[in-house]
C-alpha cells in the first residue's frame, strides 16, 4: 500500500518559488483554496507541503461534492474564506476555471508562471 500511495500521489510537484510567494501573500491577506482533489492526494500533499497549513479552511471537492468550474464550488470557496465572491481573487492555470470564477463575480487570473503572477500580485497591492 505505501508503494501505491507514493505512485498515486507522485503526480504533483511544487513549482520553484511558489511556496515563498504563497507565504508572502498569506502574510498580508487571508488565503483560500479550491481544489479538485480526493482524500489520499490531499493528505499526502499536506505532509509534503507545510505551507498548505496557512489555508484556514480549504475547499476540497471530495468534501463539498462539487468540481470546478461549477458555480457553487466557487461560492463555497468564497464562503470558506469569509468573503463575498466579489472580494476574492481566484488564480488557476485552466481558463475554464478562471471564467467560472468570473461568472460568480470573483476577480480571476490565469496562472502563467511564478514571475508573471508575482508582478500581478504586486500590481494589485497584495504583496
Amino acid at each position: 500500500y505505501p508503494d501505491f500511495v507514493e505512485q498515486w500521489c507522485d503526480v504533483f510537484y511544487t513549482l520553484e518559488g511558489m511556496p515563498q510567494l504563497f507565504r508572502q501573500v498569506a502574510a498580508n491577506i487571508p488565503v483560500g483554496l479550491l481544489s479538485d482533489t480526493e482524500p489520499l492526494h490531499w493528505s499526502y500533499e499536506l505532509k509534503r507541503n507545510s505551507w498548505l497549513e496557512l489555508i484556514k479552511k480549504p475547499t476540497l471537492s471530495f468534501e463539498i461534492g462539487l468540481l470546478k468550474p461549477d458555480p457553487q464550488a466557487f461560492k463555497a470557496a468564497a464562503a470558506n474564506t469569509g468573503f463575498e465572491p466579489e472580494e476574492c481573487l481566484f488564480i488557476d492555470d485552466l481558463i475554464a476555471n478562471v471564467e467560472g470564477a468570473r461568472l460568480v463575480g470573483m476577480q480571476a487570473l490565469q496562472f502563467e508562471g511564478q514571475e508573471k503572477l508575482r508582478v500581478q500580485l504586486v500590481e494589485r497591492g497584495l504583496i
